[in-house]
Order: C-alpha cells, then sequence, then structure tokens
C-alpha cells in the first residue's frame, strides 16, 4: 500500500514534552538493530530476532557535549498524529496502546500508530481522542528486569483494516497482516538523527 502519509515533528514532540531541549539535545541515535526491518537484536548480547523489527526502537539520544544518554522508564511518550486510541493491551515489556487515525488509504484500512513497551496514562482509556503530540503514557521500567532489552519505546506503523474490529487488534495480528500493511516510523517522522552502529553495552 503506498498512500502517501504527510510527517510529523515526532522527534520535536518527544524533546519538548520530556524537557531535553534543556538538557542540551542534539539528536537521536539508532542502531541498525532497533530500525524497521532490522533482523539482528540490538541488546544484550545480538543475534537475530524471530521476525524482521515491525517497527522503530527508540532508545538512544545524544547530547551537545557528544554524551549519548537513554531513554530511561519514565520519559513520556506522545502522539505521532491526532486520533483515537482503540485498544490498550499487555505486551512483554509493559503495555501497547493502539491509537487510530483519520488517515485512510483508499482500500479499507486506516493507519494505527501503536506504541509498545508503556505505561498508559490513567486518564487515557479506550475511544479517548488524542491530539498529535499528546502524552499517552510514559516507557515502562519492566524492560530493565530479567535481562529483557533495555526500557525503550517501540512504535509500529499499520494499515489496518476496517473489518478488524479493536477487541481483537493484538500484535499477532498485526504480524498477520503482512510486511505491505506495515510502514517505517521513520518516514511518517521529522527528527534530528543519527543512525550507528553502536557498542552492545546498552
Amino acid at each position: 500500500m503506498s498512500q502517501v502519509v504527510e510527517k510529523a515533528p515526532y522527534g520535536e514532540y518527544l524533546v519538548m514534552c520530556n524537557g531535553l531541549q534543556c538538557d542540551g539535545f542534539l539528536e537521536w541515535v539508532f542502531h541498525p538493530g532497533m530500525l524497521f526491518g532490522a533482523v539482528g537484536k540490538w541488546w544484550g548480547g545480538g543475534g537475530t530476532r524471530g521476525r524482521p523489527h515491525e517497527g522503530l526502537d527508540v532508545a538512544l539520544f545524544r547530547d551537545a557535549s557528544g554524551r549519548m544518554r537513554r531513554v530511561e522508564a519514565g520519559t513520556l511518550v506522545p502522539a505521532l498524529y491526532g486520533g483515537e486510541v482503540v485498544r490498550i493491551g499487555p505486551d512483554y515489556l509493559g503495555d501497547s496502546a493502539f491509537v487510530r487515525h483519520e488517515i485512510d488509504d483508499g482500500h479499507g484500512s486506516t493507519l494505527h500508530t501503536i506504541y509498545g513497551h508503556i505505561r498508559v496514562d490513567d486518564h487515557i482509556r479506550r475511544l479517548v481522542r488524542v491530539n498529535a503530540g499528546k502524552v499517552i503514557g510514559c516507557v515502562s521500567d519492566r524492560g530493565l528486569r530479567g535481562g529483557k532489552a533495555p526500557a525503550h519505546l517501540h512504535i509500529t506503523a499499520a494499515w489496518i483494516p476496517n473489518s478488524l474490529p479493536p477487541e481483537k487488534m493484538s500484535w499477532k495480528e498485526v504480524g498477520a497482516l503482512g510486511p505491505e500493511a506495515l510502514l517505517n516510523p521513520l518516514d511518517l517522522m521529522e527528527s534530528r538523527k543519527a543512525i550507528e552502529d553502536l557498542p552492545r553495552q546498552m
């Protein structure tokens, strides 16, 4: 599905809602394993993912002094576009919020963004409308336990068929849509960024 979607200043939303400009924010930094379609892991000892990465992991940024900083547990998570929260469900590092946007592909599917490994704010519930840049939750601390990936924000963007009811939406269902239904989240974001092959002490 080749529908063109206008970019949003998501990198700036993250910076502003977390006050990172006060820390001299310079740019978001991505290991290749954090990117959409990656087959390798960026955390722990590396290795291969079970399937190509269906989204983007936001875990690191660089400040103006050149120091690498982590996205810590508690980092606020804004919405990429305005829309409606249609589902909140658990994932292995926290919760996932599914947000439906008023952007359709002309073929019976609507753009959704999914924010994984977060703790959803108490005031956010199903069918709540959110504006672009509105905080929907924060990065979960569960990634810091049990030897799993460090705390980070996972974002997936997908064309989800209008025939799929929100209560059936899950990571399994998103994976079953096929790669043609997924979009590279970086293609939807305006942000200052660098892609670097970083050491795995993350």
